[in-house]
């Protein structure tokens, strides 16, 4: 009876009809606990499933109670149940992300990472996620050598069992590119950033978000660098990507015309810089919402127009 009980809670749970799903999983479990009270699997999978419902009707509070009861009951009563286990801790970490507590999460993903490593070394697809999200919470809390450090294990599994997955390799990449430019590690972050790029170049169309994205970050860390000629080359390479997939008057267009403005200005190229800020200005003023770019580009007009009139005179 108890698992009929449970059957129609988990039918009603995916009709979306939460209220009755949750009545028949507390039926089912309120039998389970009276007449089979050691049945400790069934009942961590009611509380399991309970957490479900409550999350599903963004009560996540709630959810993470009946979740942690599950959890507790598989650690204690169920340790061979580990597939089960991993379920229950994948739903805690789904269920603190959606209430907005994701750092939390870190101490549930490592104990997932561990039962991986230690029980099912051969599932390395999973290892692989363990290790990237572990890296995006390091990543998250400024622990940015751990991040480095877990996203390079991931790579290793990677480039041993799944070489070809240039994809992951190429986001793994990319975001140890992010670090060491946080780090001011320049010539490591273009390193990486630079193997990111060749990397999505051979599988994607020159307009793809992906690589705009990856040229804008090698252009930010060259100029941090103070290195605006190698800037400036990613720049007019994203300029004419943009001006080839966007129109005309689009406000990225603008972005990068002003970029290369920028570019041109350190330099000292003034009358080159000038001349992009102008083409710059002249998109922004189509667009009303876009008052700041246009007060930032009228400023340097002026700079410039002035630092060139006195040279002039001179």
């Amino acid at each position: 009876m108890s698992t009929t009980l449970w059957n129609i809670g988990n039918v009603l749970c995916a009709q979306k009809k939460y209220t009755e799903a949750f009545s028949f999983q507390q039926k089912s479990l309120n039998m389970r606990e009276t007449y089979d009270p050691l049945n400790y699997t069934q009942i961590a999978s009611n509380f399991n499933n309970m957490g479900t419902i409550r999350n599903n009707e963004g009560n996540y509070d709630e959810a993470l109670i009946h979740y942690q009861k599950a959890l507790t009951i598989y650690e204690n009563y169920c340790a061979s149940c580990l597939q089960d286990m991993i379920v229950c801790l994948n739903n805690i970490i789904i269920a603190l992300n959606s209430s907005g507590k994701s750092e939390e999460t870190l101490n549930y993903r490592e104990r997932i990472l561990e039962i991986q490593g230690k029980y099912y070394p051969e599932s390395f697809t999973d290892i692989v996620n363990s290790l990237i999200n572990i890296g995006h919470v390091k990543y998250s809390q400024t622990k940015l050598d751990d991040a480095v450090d877990y996203y390079s294990r991931a790579i290793v599994l990677l480039k041993e069992f799944d070489s070809t997955n240039h994809l992951q390799i190429a986001i793994i990449f990319y975001w140890i590119g992010i670090i060491r430019n946080r780090q001011r590690s320049f010539d490591r972050a273009i390193e990486y950033l630079e193997y990111c790029l060749k990397i999505r170049e051979a599988s994607l169309s020159p307009g793809d978000s992906d690589i705009i994205l990856i040229l804008s970050c090698l252009s930010e860390t060259q100029q941090a660098h103070n290195q605006y000629q190698l800037a400036l080359t990613y720049e007019m390479k994203l300029f004419l990507i943009r001006e080839k997939h966007l129109p005309p008057n689009h406000q990225d267009i603008a972005q990068s015309l002003s970029n290369i403005g920028t570019c041109y200005e350190h330099l000292n190229q003034l009358k080159m810089a000038l001349e992009y800020y102008k083409q710059a200005l002249s998109i922004y003023v189509q667009h009303p919402l876009s008052l700041i770019q246009q007060g930032k580009m009228e400023d340097n007009i002026d700079r410039l127009s002035t630092i060139l009139n006195n040279l002039e005179i001179q």
